[in-house]
């Protein structure tokens, strides 16, 4: 809930490039974006999915625009200075953790959506391939070219690429990153409301969440129950500002991956006999290697935080939830051949 609300209140924080917004009509520019996304998500996955392809080439073109104008006009050193002059270079490094984590972390939420996907067991893999590197660049050579054709490194804030591209190219530019910016944040809320709505439906799924979450659109087949809570909750949370929501976000990430490490781990001793789509290489040796820099990454979020106690409470909730809403009958393990 915290990674969908930052793209409603940064879609409103870019929408500021144009007009004035006070608090009350920023969050209500919020709620514009949450609820149209809440009916786009009505009719199902294909029209999201659709949507989001021909619309990202509208999003990358100002940014490539930039990147290529920032670098002929390379008059910065981007690195320089590599810390913030008011900050220690470990608190520089535990906040920019956080921002790493909010811009490389939901990939697991694409799980709770194979069921709709054709051929999961070849298309997740095979996306996260070409799409992770392609993410990657996209973060890096944008802000490179930014700061090395700006060199505005202390003014740069939340929404400020519009800025940094009318720096760059003029005025132009600077409203077309606007444009591709309020796009990417509703695309990007489209994604993640989808992935979202499906959790509890799948929870409901396996008698660990109330039924009337398993109701479905009787049309569209989507979860409609899901869709409208969750943009209920949505609509209060986009009161925060876009720094308070990454780091809640970012605190509450660590810990379900701690979570969803020690569960794997506890899945493969209590259950061997079940076959899986998706096999990691290597063993029990070999998952311990691979979650050895997640988990570092984690430890050191979390040591260095101190926005641990919502996230906290909201992880303690679950157990609370299990209790209160378990049937005493659980669904029986299946084994996928």
């Amino acid at each position: 809930f915290a990674t969908n609300a930052t793209f409603a209140v940064m879609f409103a924080d870019y929408l500021g490039f144009w007009i004035h917004l006070t608090f009350w009509t920023h969050w209500m520019v919020a709620l514009i974006l949450i609820w149209g996304s809440t009916y786009i998500n009505f009719k199902g996955i294909s029209f999201v999915g659709e949507s989001s392809i021909w619309m990202t080439a509208l999003i990358l073109l100002p940014f490539i625009i930039m990147s290529i104008l920032g670098i002929i006009h390379f008059n910065h050193n981007p690195f320089v200075p590599l810390v913030h002059p008011e900050k220690s270079t470990i608190s520089a490094i535990g906040e920019s953790l956080m921002l790493a984590v909010w811009l490389y972390s939901g990939y697991d939420k694409i799980t709770v959506s194979a069921g709709e996907i054709e051929n999961p067991r070849r298309n997740i893999p095979l996306a996260l391939v070409i799409s992770i590197p392609l993410v990657a660049l996209s973060y890096i050579i944008p802000t490179f070219a930014a700061l090395a054709g700006s060199g505005q490194w202390a003014d740069w804030k939340d929404s400020y690429f519009s800025t940094a591209a009318q720096l760059i190219g003029g005025p132009w530019l600077g409203h077309s990153m606007t444009l591709a910016a309020l796009i990417s944040n509703a695309l990007l809320l489209n994604a993640t409301m989808l992935a979202q709505s499906r959790l509890p439906i799948a929870m409901a799924k396996d008698k660990l969440f109330p039924q009337v979450f398993n109701r479905l659109h009787p049309r569209f087949g989507t979860p409609t129950i899901s869709l409208i809570v969750g943009s209920v909750i949505l609509s209060l949370l986009c009161v925060g500002s876009f720094t308070q929501l990454v780091a809640i976000y970012s605190v509450t990430q660590m810990l379900s991956y701690l979570l969803i490490y020690a569960t794997f781990l506890k899945m493969r001793k209590l259950h061997p006999e079940i076959k899986s789509p998706f096999r990691i290489r290597g063993g029990t040796l070999g998952f311990l290697c691979m979650i050895f820099p997640a988990v570092c990454i984690a430890i050191f979020t979390l040591v260095k935080t101190d926005q641990l106690l919502l996230p906290a409470l909201a992880l303690l909730s679950g157990p609370v939830a299990y209790f209160a809403f378990r049937e005493r009958e659980l669904p029986a393990l299946e084994t996928v051949e």
